[in-house]
């Protein structure tokens, strides 16, 4: 008898105990939430790291262009955000624990002229709510004109904060509108249901750190090159930072002139003039397809003026030279930038197959012809001085040379005479040490576009840097130089 009692309470115990296990089970199973719901689709960025504390020791403590980019007031803020949430990190060896390996989201919101800020991460495990709980009741102070849900409050250097824990993610803000709405977002405003983001997330394959930008919504880079969005994995080292990823085609951005030619490794530069400010190479394979989509990007009147003066030129030519000259487009077309006497010029050269055939438009356009230095140059009549800016429709290219396989394009005479000096003395890229180390390093591959920029002179001159200046500090010696490299990927841009 004392058996079978002992046996039906050993069973008892049994069921007591799974019934225990399974509800601590079920209780400690990670939240069926994606974080990526309660980020609104109007977000300029997301930084999205697996390694916090790795990404913060990197930038903060050991990358020399983040710690000469404290001077600027958007760059200085964002950093005590970070190192406030490092302290915090480190402190708490709970919440060290959650964000081992767990993604951490950090967001940027453009408002006027200021940025708001929303950091989250997702619970590992749902009965973590009350570690967080306690751990937010102990470190901040509860604002209490939030009566809905929990959220308290702390200052970062005077700057008001806000924290929540709501249905399994954790939530810091400065702006207590922009948390309530990431709180409440209904998941069709989330970026999780923002079909751009998953084809980049699923081309790009999930990273340990990794930067999507909405360029429509961000005036981080110059947006006639990037309008739409882009998601890049980043890679932190002492002197420099790395992005390398998928941008998406925009009809409005430069690149789209790019779009379905045939990558090559672009290095018509080396006869510039070394004083270059910024630089930018396009891999040619069909000249008819790039003067087709150049040309679709006219405005209706724009369209109209140019088409009439190709019509002027083929009847004094009394053939169609301009079909001859675009046929004769051989492989790619390098722009450049200058500040000579304290003026903005830039020069481009396009790469040709035959001297006759571009030597005939020459003489068709131009109302005079001289010499400077060792070459033939042409002056191009004025109504005619925009028929090749491919870049800037309005910039007018008023003069033209020949050298190397390659017409020569100029803004003034004072640009000419610049690339003729230099031809003559030799101080051109080609010997420039300095600029072809860079090089080396950075365009060795075959690539549709290339863009390099003196950052140390351009911030010097009234061109526009590929970075706006109010997120790199103009007068900072933070970056001494910056590139870019696109390649087409089916229908994505590789950066």
């Amino acid at each position: 008898m004392i058996k079978k009692i002992a046996f039906i309470l050993f069973i008892i115990g049994s069921l007591i105990l799974a019934y225990l296990a399974y509800n601590r089970l079920k209780a400690s199973k990670e939240p069926n939430v994606l974080v990526t719901d309660h980020i609104p689709n109007n977000v300029s960025c997301v930084i999205e790291t697996k390694q916090a504390q790795d990404l913060i020791n990197q930038l903060t403590r050991q990358n020399l262009i983040w710690n000469a980019l404290l001077s600027e007031e958007s760059i200085n803020e964002t950093n005590q955000g970070i190192q406030f949430f490092d302290s915090i990190i480190k402190k708490n060896n709970s919440v060290s624990e959650l964000l081992k390996g767990n993604s951490l989201f950090w967001s940027f919101f453009k408002s006027g002229d200021h940025i708001d800020q929303l950091v989250q991460f997702k619970l590992k495990e749902t009965n973590d709510d009350v570690l967080i709980n306690e751990f937010l009741k102990t470190v901040f102070v509860k604002d209490a004109s939030v009566s809905s849900y929990d959220v308290y409050e702390f200052k970062i250097n005077k700057s008001k904060w806000l924290a929540s824990l709501n249905e399994g993610i954790v939530y810091f803000s400065n702006d207590l509108s922009l948390l309530q709405s990431a709180i409440s977002l209904d998941k069709k405003m989330g970026i999780s249901a923002n079909q751009n983001y998953i084809n980049l997330i699923k081309t790009n394959g999930k990273q340990v750190t990794q930067v999507y930008i909405n360029h429509a919504k961000s005036s981080f880079i110059d947006k006639s090159l990037f309008a739409k969005e882009s998601l890049f994995s980043a890679a932190i080292e002492l002197n420099e930072i790395t992005l390398n990823g998928y941008a998406l085609y925009d009809s409005t951005s430069f690149l789209n002139f790019t779009k379905n030619q045939t990558p090559t490794k672009i290095s018509h530069y080396d006869y510039f003039p070394s004083s270059v400010i910024s630089l930018m190479g396009i891999a040619i394979s069909s000249a008819n397809q790039f003067y087709t989509q150049f040309e679709q990007s006219f405005s209706k009147e724009k369209r109209r003026e140019y088409d009439n003066n190709w019509v002027v030129i083929n009847d004094s030519a009394l053939f169609n030279i301009k079909h001859d000259f675009i046929e004769n487009i051989s492989y790619e077309i390098i722009y450049a930038n200058y500040w000579i006497n304290n003026q903005p010029q830039s020069m481009q050269s396009i790469s040709i197959n035959n001297l006759e055939t571009t030597t005939q438009l020459l003489q068709t356009i131009s109302d005079s012809t001289f010499v400077s230095g060792e070459l033939n140059a042409y002056r191009i009549t004025k109504k005619y001085q925009q028929l090749f800016s491919f870049y800037n429709h309005e910039q007018l290219l008023s003069y033209a040379a020949f050298y190397d396989d390659a017409l020569f394009l100029f803004t003034s005479k004072d640009m000419l005479n610049v690339f003729t000096g230099s031809i003559s003395s030799g101080n051109v890229l080609s010997k420039n040490d300095e600029f072809l180390n860079y090089a080396n390093d950075n365009f060795t591959q075959e690539s549709n576009f290339i863009y390099f920029e003196n950052t140390n002179l351009i911030k010097s001159t009234t061109f526009s840097p590929l970075v706006n200046p109010v997120f790199i500090n103009p007068n900072a010696d933070a970056i001494s130089k910056m590139s870019l490299t696109v390649k087409n990927q089916k229908q994505l841009m590789q950066v």
